[in-house]
């Protein structure tokens, strides 16, 4: 049973004008189906791993215990089985013709209104994406923190970063419409409950009745009416309690127990004309984010096209079906896998074959040495099976320099019997759960030096299980010692390790004191008390202070392979230098151009790197690449002399 008729769109009062474009708060980007994928999924997965209470636990009618079971299906509806689809019809008019007629729309804002009105046009043939799951369900708090304007549950008392909140905004995007319903079957003393709700996002909108003019926020909420809202966690609105028709089907295949579903209305496709590649680019990005979980079978995923006739299951005896070994698929195969296919395949690889070390934190730590040399080294970082990072404090390629190459895989888990480092790592891991960020507001102060202590541990496992590479030895080729007049074989010496050189140059630095520490202590003196007897005789005014050397803005430096040219004078000058960086799956990048002081822990004194003055960057040493740029010139501010030693460094942006 339904009510199409009472149920609408609220647009409540507003203060701002803003448009279609402001109106998306989400970073994600139209025809990235990445961040809508992972998302979706990751919702999934914490409505049956991540629960509130231990009550909620109980009450759970999941019949296979320890797995969620997720159906994402894509099919053909008319616009008229689109919810309350009079109000939204009358708030995108309204929005649409006040901002055209006041010339207000930007290039990007005409491309929503000329897709919501091309979808408005259709009678038939609305794709709709609906992606259910038989987790515990929405319930009324649940679904009013993904429908609030100003609150998440991306909170320490909702488990930290990451649970369902703001991140719903990620599926708009995909959503020619800008509208995505949201439905729950949950328990509450004992008795299953149905709610169902949605947010379309347009643009803010005036009305005028009896003379008066409201001006109506752009996040239209789906519900019965509006109520007095007292507090913020008011629902501030009576939801519906039966489906309307687009959501009827799926929230009947729940049954008489608990889930969730979503629906994606004017499904896009990903940008794409053509719907092809929409079933295999889903279980790619499942697998790539998701493959412990799916390995497990914590994760079953199925996916149906239904407009195509292409159907697929997503699990344990699939998975390898989307892996690529060798990484020989081609970028448009892998649309949307932030993580190198490769390097998926070494992981999946060191969850099957890998040797389990020492715990730490509570969390399962797995190491594979990689055959033949085969590089870069790799630690693997998964929350609930999740994949959230392979760069992490002290557990970058970087850090394990001098080392026999290996892959590592650091498996925490709610469930877990010590969930110390799993607390971390998920209040760490920002909006995007793709990250371990030491600066994260979910982290307190103690928390974070925690959780640097914690991944040094690991580092500290791993360095010692990897071992070092072999010094390489050599003779030098014109030297040898005269014993008794005979002639003795030239001494074979032992390179330093690199590894050994890094860890031994950091402590030396670390011992260095701080420029701007020692001016402070210049300026207080040496407080209360006599002064030390300075001699006889006035005393020796040492001069200023030099200038400590300038050195270009910190930043996580990345193991990108690229090569440079230099760029040569008549003297034989560098005047700059053209650089080539492959594809990679970073974002923005910074690069600038270094000389190696080509010193050693054989010198006595060791030197830093000399950083080359550029024009034209983003300060002075650094010029910022955009993602698909691959060719690049940096020209420096004055040449140099010895082009030999210039080397290429590149940082995330």
């Amino acid at each position: 049973m339904r009510d199409p008729i009472t149920s609408k769109l609220i647009f409540p009062e507003g203060h701002d004008s803003d448009g279609f474009e402001k109106a998306s708060t989400t970073k994600a980007k139209k025809g990235n189906p990445e961040p809508f994928t992972r998302e979706l999924l990751q919702n999934c997965l914490d409505a049956q791993f991540c629960l509130e209470s231990v009550e909620e636990l109980s009450q759970s009618d999941n019949e296979t215990a320890g797995s969620v079971k997720i159906t994402i299906s894509i099919r053909n509806h008319s616009i008229a089985d689109l919810p309350a689809l009079n109000s939204y019809k009358f708030a995108f008019n309204q929005a649409a013709s006040q901002r055209e007629a006041e010339g207000e729309l930007s290039p990007s804002e005409e491309g929503t209104v000329r897709r919501i009105r091309r979808s408005l046009g259709k009678e038939q043939g609305m794709r709709v994406l609906f992606c259910r799951d038989d987790g515990h369900g929405l319930n009324i708090k649940r679904m009013t923190r993904i429908l609030s304007e100003s609150n998440t549950s991306k909170t320490r008392s909702h488990g930290g970063a990451g649970s369902v909140g703001l991140g719903h905004l990620t599926t708009f995007p995909s959503s020619n419409l800008r509208y995505v319903c949201y439905g729950g079957k949950y328990r509450e003393d004992d008795q299953l409950n149905t709610i169902v709700s949605g947010r379309a996002i347009l643009a803010s909108h005036l009305t005028t009745e009896d003379g008066k003019k409201t001006m109506h926020s752009p996040n239209g909420t789906l519900a019965l009416n509006l109520l007095q809202r007292e507090k913020l966690s008011d629902p501030g609105f009576t939801y519906l309690t039966q489906p309307p028709l687009l959501m009827e089907y799926e929230m009947n295949m729940i049954g008489n127990s608990t889930g969730s579903v979503v629906a994606v209305c004017g499904f896009d496709d990903f940008g794409e004309e053509t719907s092809d590649d929409t079933v295999e680019t889903i279980a790619k990005i499942a697998v790539s984010h998701f493959l412990v979980a799916i390995k497990d079978n914590r994760m079953i995923i199925e996916i149906n096209d239904e407009v195509i006739n292409e159907s697929v299951a997503v699990d344990s005896s699939t998975i390898e079906d989307y892996l690529d070994p060798d990484g020989s698929s081609s970028a448009s195969k892998n649309k949307g896998v932030s993580f190198a296919p490769k390097l998926v395949y070494r992981a999946y690889t060191t969850l099957c074959e890998g040797k389990q070390l020492k715990s730490v934190g509570g969390a399962t730590l797995l190491y594979r040495a990689l055959p033949n040399g085969e590089k870069p080294t790799q630690v693997n970082i998964f929350r609930d099976g999740m994949w959230i990072t392979n760069k992490a404090y002290k557990l970058n390629a970087s850090n394990f320099k001098g080392l026999n190459p290996f892959d590592a895989v650091l498996l925490s888990n709610k469930t877990d019997p010590n969930t110390e480092l799993y607390d971390l790592i998920r209040s760490s891991e920002g909006a995007d759960h793709m990250e371990i960020d030491l600066k994260s507001d979910q982290l307190k102060p103690h928390e974070i030096n925690q959780l640097k202590t914690l991944l040094m541990e690991i580092a500290k496992i791993l360095k010692e299980e990897a071992g070092e590479i072999p010094g390489e030895t050599y003779s030098p080729p014109s030297f040898a010692v005269f014993t008794d007049g005979n002639i003795k074989n030239a001494e074979i010496l032992q390179r330093i390790p690199i590894s050994r050189q890094k860890d031994e140059i950091d402590e030396a630095s670390a011992r260095e004191p701080d420029f701007e520490e020692e001016l402070e202590l210049d300026v207080v003196g040496p407080g209360p008390g006599p002064s030390p007897n300075p001699g006889p005789g006035p005393s020796p005014n040492p001069g200023p202070r030099p200038e400590p050397p300038a050195r270009p803005r910190s930043g996580k430096r990345v193991e990108v392979p690229c090569s440079l040219r230099p760029n040569l004078d008549g003297t034989g000058k560098t005047l700059g230098v053209q650089i080539w960086i492959p594809e990679h799956n970073y974002g923005d990048l910074g690069a600038r151009v270094y000389a190696n002081p080509g010193s050693d822990l054989t010198c006595e004194t060791l030197l830093p790197p000399q950083y080359q003055s550029i024009i034209g960057g983003t300060d002075a040493f650094e010029l910022l690449i955009i993602k698909d740029s691959h060719s690049f010139y940096i020209e420096f501010d004055k040449p140099f002399v010895d082009s030999a030693r210039l080397e290429v460094e590149l940082v995330e942006r």
